[in-house]
């Protein structure tokens, strides 16, 4: 949107259910500094959904938070489920899969 300056921000998201438990995980970069960071343990009879949905919940309650504290506006750029890269890391962002 021209004429209007803000911070472009990528939001991660990743919810999953595995034997070694279920959880969430939302990662928020501002270009290429990661800028929030959170990972949530769900009760093992929660399903795979509800730890997507509640990671999706969780970003958008972090993206409020971010959006109050700044001066700019904020542009979502990119929203983004990342269970294909956590199975390519072979561990979730709920476990730390990107650093």
């Amino acid at each position: 949107m021209e004429g209007n300056e803000g911070t472009s921000i990528q939001v991660c998201i990743d919810g999953s259910k595995q034997e070694h438990g279920v959880g969430s995980g939302v990662v928020i970069f501002n270009g290429s500094e990661m800028i929030a960071k959170l990972q949530f343990k769900l009760d093992n009879r929660c399903s795979n959904n509800q730890a997507e949905q509640l990671a999706t919940l969780k970003a958008i309650e972090k993206l409020e938070v971010l959006t109050r504290q700044s001066i700019n506006t904020i542009w979502v750029t990119t929203f983004t489920n990342y269970s294909r890269l956590a199975t390519k890391l072979q561990k979730p962002l709920f476990l730390g899969g990107i650093n």
